[in-house]
């Protein structure tokens, strides 16, 4: 894992000093190429963490992605759809799912090595009580609305308006 690591470290600073410049004509096929490779690496990195990686599948899921991802580029050139953006939302949900179960996945070691215990049902929140402790329940809200002072004097007042009196 640390050579995945130091190996994007290196990527990012040899491409930071060293500028190439892609024709727009290729933009598209490099931005798939980029997210395919993204989605392998993040794949990866899950099955290692899940203790199932092989690189064998990793790098043949690399290769096939990314041919599949510049087929739907270049076919939707060639009939003017973009269909690029099929592979871009495909990789998208995948990278975003992969790297939500890495995040999950290092936070629930971290509070185990700190004797935390996990949440339940993956909320990471701390449960907020006010509203149990304050709020009445609907049948106290009720209770308290039919028996209320003011109800009572509007009763009175509606049967005094109508010639009765609420003691008859």
């Amino acid at each position: 894992m640390w050579l995945a690591i130091i190996s994007i470290i290196t990527g990012v600073l040899v491409g930071s000093i060293l500028t190439v410049s892609v024709p727009i004509v290729f933009a598209k096929y490099l931005s798939v190429a980029v997210l395919a490779a993204l989605d392998s690496l993040l794949g990866g990195m899950r099955a290692i963490l899940e203790d199932d990686f092989d690189g064998t599948i990793m790098l043949s899921g690399f290769i096939t992605n990314a041919l599949m991802a510049a087929a739907l580029a270049f076919l939707g050139d060639k009939m003017g759809l973009d269909l690029y953006l099929v592979a871009v939302i495909t990789f998208g949900l995948r990278i975003f799912g992969n790297l939500g179960y890495i995040r999950r996945d290092i936070l629930t070691k971290l509070r185990q090595k700190h004797g935390k215990a996990p949440q339940e049902k993956g909320i990471l929140l701390p449960e907020v009580s006010i509203m149990k402790e304050t709020a009445p329940s609907t049948t106290e809200v009720l209770s308290a609305s039919l028996t209320s002072p003011l109800l009572e004097t509007k009763n009175q007042e509606a049967a005094d308006d109508h010639g009765q009196s609420k003691e008859n």
